[in-house]
């Protein structure tokens, strides 16, 4: 996978590393990582509300850092896609 980022000119500037974090305003964050190979799927990204879930962390930590994702289609080639946590009412 390749990443780039553009300039005020629509010019692809190249980046070295291996995922994207967007950081929205409101703080959320989302991970566009490279997917994990699999034959019986095209080529494609994974989307990780939050970041990207890692075997070394606790669970609880794992747990803080990760939020689901919402998708909504906005049209044929572009989608919304939001980072939202659910709660319990017990949950502060």
């Amino acid at each position: 996978m390749k990443i780039f980022i553009t300039d005020n000119d629509g010019n692809l500037i190249p980046v070295d590393g291996k995922s994207v974090v967007i950081e929205l305003n409101n703080g959320k964050t989302i991970e566009i990582a490279e997917e994990y190979g699999r034959d019986d799927i095209p080529e494609g990204i994974n989307l990780w509300g939050g970041r990207e879930p890692s075997p070394s962390l606790p669970f609880e930590e794992i747990k803080a850092r990760t939020e689901s994702l919402g998708v909504y289609p906005i049209a044929a080639n572009a989608l919304h896609v939001f980072p939202y946590k659910i709660s319990s009412k017990n949950e502060s």
